[in-house]
Formats: structure tokens, C-alpha cells, sequence
């Protein structure tokens, strides 16, 4: 009987180790786990704003190029008036310069400045 009765408290004594231990490895999951989950979230953010970056300065690369293609275009069109010494005719619908009659007739001037034709 006396060797049951000490059996049995060896046996709690286990039972409550093992318990205890259990929940440490419990506890010690839950931590991990939680850490594990915020540099995930952190990680994840980090990539959203790179990702968002990147665009953006894909975009303003976009702008950028399109704008100096446009001046380049608008510098070719503006020598061929200017090496061309290029006459025209306003428009009937109003007149481009103010104090002009419609349909007169204009050239460049030595600046690129339109002169009426005399």
C-alpha cells in the first residue's frame, strides 16, 4: 500500500511536470507565433511601399520621357518654320494677334517672333 500511495504522488508529480512543461512550450509558441506574425505584417508593408515607389517613379520616368520627346518634336517643328523663313496666313476666325485683321499674312522674325508681312 505504501508503495501504490508513492507510485501514485510520482505519478501526479509527473503529470503536473509534464502540464507545466507543456504550457511553457504553449506560451513559448504563442510568443514565436506572435512575433512571426508582426514582421510578417512589417515585412509586407515594407514591400507595398517599395512596390508603390517603384511605380510612382516608373511614372514620373513615363512623364519625364514623353515631355523631353514632346520638346524635341516642338524644337524640330519650331527650326523648320525658322530655317524656312515660313510664311502663313491667320485664320478667319478671329485673328491670332491682337490688332490684326483676319486672313493677314505673317512671317518669323530674326527672334522666332511672329511679324506681320508688310
Amino acid at each position: 500500500m505504501q508503495i501504490d500511495m508513492e507510485v501514485k504522488q510520482q505519478e501526479m508529480a509527473l503529470d503536473q511536470q509534464r502540464m507545466e512543461q507543456l504550457m511553457a512550450l504553449q506560451q513559448q509558441s504563442a510568443q514565436q507565433k506572435a512575433a512571426l506574425e508582426q514582421q510578417s505584417m512589417q515585412l509586407t508593408m515594407e514591400y507595398q511601399q517599395k512596390k508603390a515607389e517603384e511605380e510612382m517613379q516608373k511614372q514620373q520616368f513615363e512623364m519625364e520621357k514623353k515631355q523631353q520627346e514632346m520638346q524635341m518634336k516642338m524644337q524640330e517643328e519650331m527650326s523648320k518654320f525658322q530655317g524656312a523663313g515660313q510664311l502663313f496666313t491667320t485664320p478667319a476666325l478671329g485673328g491670332a494677334a491682337a490688332g490684326a485683321a483676319p486672313g493677314s499674312t505673317y512671317t518669323y522674325g530674326p527672334n522666332g517672333e511672329l511679324v506681320p508681312k508688310a
